[in-house]
């Protein structure tokens, strides 16, 4: 009877740490199905260019001019930028959903200050940030730069202060912001569970102790700060 009592209580004890969903650490039937497809997308080609999209469009909004493509020529080394940063420090879905909602909610705050590696250093803070909130165990900023083959680990670490910054240490994150791009992810990614294309993307890696060191590496200057105290933001600014 004893014996029969230990299994049942081991087997309850089983089920319920099956149903708490790694990423959430809830049990997933809490969350909506749209929720769960964003959590389960593979990071793929597809999602690499939409990640890039988000990226050029806050930037293009910040500096007040239309929104341009990231098939233009001239964004094709931030592209490769992207996918090796993120296939270096191997990056998790749920940690670019939360990039994805920061650069959003930066967008209306930003006043770009220095626009050389504008892009690389906007994708990099919301990146690091999301990374460091996301996740109990993170890269330092030491193994970031390393990991960017551009940025030194000073680099780094400003790109993150004034992220948050911008982002007035705002970095609660409900459901409904993760499902504002829904819609556009499933559209760039319709077919989403892992395949052989997908997990080719980021089989090749080099170890995190070599950097790459293709580029010259950027000064350390300002690149962007809160357009005004957020004390005194309402709603939209208007571009400068």
């Amino acid at each position: 009877m004893a014996l029969s009592l230990a299994l049942s209580t081991a087997s309850s004890s089983s089920a319920r740490s099956c149903a708490v969903h790694h990423a959430s650490l809830v049990d997933p039937a809490t969350h909506s199905p749209e929720l769960m497809e964003l959590i389960d997308i593979v990071i793929s080609r597809p999602v690499i260019g939409f990640i890039v999209d988000t990226v050029i469009s806050t930037i293009d909004y910040a500096m007040g001019r239309p929104s341009s493509s990231r098939h233009h020529t001239e964004y094709s080394n931030f592209t490769d930028f992207v996918t090796n940063t993120i296939a270096h420090a191997e990056v998790t879905t749920p940690t670019i959903l939360v990039s994805l909602v920061y650069l959003d909610r930066a967008k209306p705050h930003l006043y770009i200050t220095f626009e050389e590696w504008v892009l690389e250093r906007a994708f990099l803070g919301a990146l690091v940030v999301a990374s460091k909130y996301v996740n109990d165990s993170t890269l330092k900023n030491i193994d970031w730069a390393i990991c960017t083959g551009i940025f030194g680990g000073r680099d780094i670490g400003r790109i993150e202060r004034e992220f948050l910054h911008v982002l007035d240490f705002d970095l609660g994150i409900a459901e409904h912001d993760l499902l504002i791009h829904h819609r556009g992810l499933l559209l760039a990614a319709p077919g989403h569970l892992p395949s052989p294309q997908s997990k080719a993307l980021f089989a090749s890696r080099v170890p995190r102790t070599q950097a790459p060191g293709h580029l010259p590496s950027p000064q350390s200057k300002a690149l962007f700060r809160p357009r005004v105290p957020r004390t005194q933001a309402s709603g939209r600014l208007p571009s400068p």
